[in-house]
């Protein structure tokens, strides 16, 4: 039998948080309304969190895979 790949994962793992991202921004938008000015600094402010969260997570893996080509 196959095992999943890691790339199937990462694909799965993307799609879920594009798609929580999508209906949470949705979701605050209509609890305080289209042209709310807290609604634009909150989003922009967890916009602004969101990638620097992937940003580190992306330099960790990158450094992970780095120190694990050097060992091997």
């Amino acid at each position: 039998s196959r095992r999943p790949s890691s790339t199937t994962g990462t694909a799965l793992t993307t799609g879920a948080l594009a798609s929580l991202a999508v209906y949470a921004k949705s979701a605050a938008m209509r609890w305080s309304g289209p042209e709310s000015r807290r609604a634009l600094l909150i989003g922009r402010g967890a916009e602004l969190v969101a990638a620097l969260i992937v940003l580190l997570m992306g330099g960790a893996l990158l450094a992970g895979y780095g120190l694990s080509r050097a060992g091997a």
